[in-house]
């Protein structure tokens, strides 16, 4: 008999998973480490410490939300949303978070990289993810011990 717990991280092998769980949960370990594999273009220092702070601060919430989200819990959910929001704010008012994910167009393989870089640490993860978020809702566990909908 096949376990049902969403606790074993198992669970995400099945093919009945949730696909958008699965997604987000990725997402957030994506944004949490693309970071300290990438060299941002050239800044100033003083911007350099800003998104330093910036990926150090955000680095452990997308790490404990979205092992949460896979185990569909709901303060994760809702922290995701939070963290998704925050970051696409802080890159639409921060000039230094634009200038850091900047297009490297010296060559193919640079641009790709770079290319691969602005989609993980920039808005179009962050958009992804409040995009999936209705749907990690109704997946995840109430927190009353009722069964979760979906």
């Amino acid at each position: 008999m096949k376990n049902t717990s969403p606790r074993l991280m198992s669970q995400r092998l099945y093919t009945d998973y949730p696909w958008p769980v699965w997604a987000i949960g990725w997402i957030a370990m994506l944004k949490a480490f693309v970071w300290l594999g990438s060299e941002p273009a050239s800044l100033p220092d003083n911007q350099l410490v800003l998104m330093g702070y910036k990926y150090i601060l955000f680095m452990l919430p997308f790490l404990i939300c979205g092992i949460g989200a896979w185990n569909m819990k709901k303060w994760a959910a809702w922290g995701l949303i939070f963290l998704a929001a925050a970051d696409l704010l802080f890159y639409l008012v921060s000039p230094a978070d634009q200038a850091s994910l900047a297009l490297n167009r010296t060559s193919s393989v640079a641009y790709t990289f770079s290319m691969t870089v602005f989609v993980i640490n920039g808005p179009p993860t962050s958009v992804a993810m409040l995009f999936l978020a209705p749907s990690l809702l109704r997946h995840v566990k109430p927190s009353s011990g009722a069964p979760a909908t979906g």
